[in-house]
């Protein structure tokens, strides 16, 4: 899930419910410890984040998910059941249960999504009128998890739904839920809608929020047809003039796309930016490569003076760690 820009952020709908129990304290293993630490973050998104980037930490991550699930934020508790059906943490599904009942939709359909992973048999059929539904946040979110079950007889469902638009929406705002939409279909097989995502590319460059959710989703997707315009929006050499936040997260997703084709020496330059936002895409951008004082840079950036530019460079640390069997320099200062 992408958290900081794409629809999926639509489910933050309480942002600021703060917590009312607390999770174990950090173990003080390096990026473990700063993402644990964000768990007792008052902003929902800080603990949301910090359950996707412990992921790769078995033992971490099941803490996080048990947490998450009784948060009093639903875009917490939406983002801890998908969590639990992406890892297949099925140990832990009779902890999703009550939330088949949640008040939010959007948690019901995250909950219907983990069950469904853990060969619960959930029935997906509550979904379709969210999918159908005014809702946008319901329509996106319930598009994403039937996207990520991938199961193909659901097309027709989501092509319904793109067919009727949110009149209470605005252009833009429509066009972000449509592109969720697209992004199911493409999972589900329907390679065709990445023309969708592709149009939201190549869009105005007034439309910074669409154009950084698709080269976001590029990345997602595997999507190589983008990769010359991604390429040419990292380096900032195309016609068209960009902001430096989608320079790094054209980067990002160029790392996405391929390894071989991560572009970190152009991330490394702005982990010092006077701005948080920017420092948070740099990390980001810093997952993929192997660029000397990569991973004291990402080291570094864990003891800002920012919650979530810590927890993007934790995460980011915590991926590089899990991808190779060699251990990481951590010789930076450490929070």
């Amino acid at each position: 899930m992408r958290c900081l820009i794409v629809p999926v952020v639509l489910v933050c709908g309480a942002c600021a419910t703060a917590r009312t129990t607390s999770p174990p304290p950090p173990d003080r293993s390096g990026p473990v410890s700063v993402l644990q630490a964000a768990q007792m973050s008052p902003d929902p998104l800080a603990r949301a984040n910090a359950i996707e980037g412990l992921l790769p930490d078995e033992a971490a991550h099941g803490q996080a998910i048990k947490f998450g699930l009784v948060d009093p934020n639903e875009g917490v508790r939406f983002v801890a059941a998908v969590s639990l059906g992406d890892a297949q943490r099925c140990d832990l599904i009779d902890l999703v249960r009550p939330l088949m009942h949640d008040q939010s939709p959007s948690v019901r359909a995250a909950a219907m999504y983990a069950m469904a992973r853990c060969d619960q048999s959930p029935d997906l059929g509550a979904l379709a009128p969210m999918v159908l539904g005014d809702d946008p946040v319901s329509r996106a979110n319930a598009a994403m998890v039937l996207g990520k079950l991938g199961n193909p007889s659901a097309a027709g469902l989501l092509r319904a739904s793109l067919a009727r638009p949110l009149e209470q929406l605005d252009a833009r705002q429509q066009r972000l839920v449509e592109l969720t939409i697209a992004e199911a279909l493409v999972r589900m097989g329907e390679r065709s809608h990445l023309e969708e995502i592709r149009a939201a590319f190549f869009g105005s460059a007034d439309d910074a929020e669409l154009i950084a959710v698709a080269a976001q989703l590029a990345g997602v997707l595997g999507d190589t047809g983008l990769g010359h315009g991604l390429e040419q929006m990292a380096f900032d050499s195309g016609p068209r003039k960009v902001g430096l936040e989608l320079r790094l997260i054209a980067v990002a997703a160029l790392g996405a796309l391929s390894p071989e084709a991560a572009q970190p020496e152009i991330a490394i330059l702005f982990v010092d930016n006077a701005e948080p936002h920017i420092r948070a895409q740099a990390a980001t951008a810093l997952v993929q490569g192997d660029l000397p004082g990569q991973d004291q840079a990402l080291a570094a950036l864990m003891a800002d003076t920012n919650t979530h530019v810590r927890i993007a460079a934790a995460k980011a640390l915590l991926q590089r760690r899990s991808s190779r069997p060699l251990p990481i320099d951590e010789t930076a200062s450490r929070p």
